[in-house]
């Protein structure tokens, strides 16, 4: 992870980007959930492509499911939907599943 926070979060060039990625993903592994949270949201608002976007929204999602903001995880996973492609149905209601798990969580 030291390596990786030497060059990144850079949104420069491809290469910085992809340790961008990778701090994050590092970031969520180590459980250092505050600091994964900041740089997947940084990807998910500042990433080139929509792919990027998305699964930077899908590790927001999960970083703060793993603090227990279900609100905030809820947030990440609409923002998953919205880069979704139209025809992707499959993965788009797997997203509105959670969503709609984590809404009635939310309830009870």
């Amino acid at each position: 992870m030291t390596t990786l926070s030497e060059v990144a979060p850079s949104y420069r060039d491809p290469l910085r980007l992809q340790a961008t990625i990778l701090l994050a993903v590092a970031l969520e592994e180590a459980e250092r959930w505050p600091r994964a949270v900041e740089v997947y949201s940084e990807l998910a608002e500042r990433a080139e492509f929509s792919f990027q976007r998305r699964d930077a929204a899908e590790g927001l999602a999960r970083s703060h499911l793993a603090q227990g903001d279900t609100a905030a995880a809820v947030e990440a996973y609409e923002q998953v939907l919205a880069e979704l492609d139209a025809g992707d149905e499959e993965r788009r209601n797997y997203f509105e599943m959670r969503v709609a798990e984590l809404r009635g969580s939310e309830g009870a």
